[in-house]
């Protein structure tokens, strides 16, 4: 995994939920489950997590249970039971691949772009999934994630579909 691109930016997903922005560049050359790895790698040493081992297990259960591609180019890896032990404190990692990924996705296409919550409770975890599950609804959201070139970029892209989204009630 090559990360050409590691930032980290606290921003407010919902009034009161703090999250970090992650934005990282990835060179996957891996069959999917491997893909995960860079994941769990960058949640331990951004502090996120407190074992790499124990997050990446977590993902290949939920991975074993369903793909969480879904579609269009994009997937959502996620535990399927956040907790205390597993994540640290929230976060968002965003993920992109330009080879693209066989992540089992239903419409069979290759996934470029991972967009992975942490969130350590239930309801937080929830509400992040909503969130990222609502800003592939926007039109164009994919082709603007890929062409994002800086962590800056991909934080006012976030924060935009959410003042679209909350002036469209």
């Amino acid at each position: 995994c090559n990360k050409s691109t590691k930032s980290v930016d606290k921003h407010e997903i919902e009034k009161g939920d703090s999250v970090y922005v992650f934005f990282f560049f990835l060179m996957i050359r891996r069959p999917p489950r491997s893909t995960l790895f860079p994941y769990t790698t960058l949640f331990r040493s951004a502090g996120l997590t407190n074992s790499k081992e124990k997050l990446y297990t977590k993902l290949l259960e939920r991975e074993q249970m369903l793909t969480t591609a879904i579609g269009n180019g994009v997937a959502i890896p996620h535990p399927r039971n956040p907790s205390e032990d597993l994540f640290k404190k929230p976060g968002i990692i965003i993920g992109r691949s330009k080879k693209g990924v066989d992540f089992g996705s239903p419409d069979k296409k290759k996934i470029h772009l991972f967009v992975m919550p942490c969130a350590s409770d239930v309801i937080l975890h929830l509400k992040l999934l909503s969130k990222i599950a609502n800003i592939f609804k926007a039109n164009n959201i994919y082709n603007t994630f890929m062409n994002a070139k800086t962590k800056d970029e991909v934080i006012q892209i976030l924060l935009g579909v959410e003042k679209i989204q909350i002036n469209n009630g």
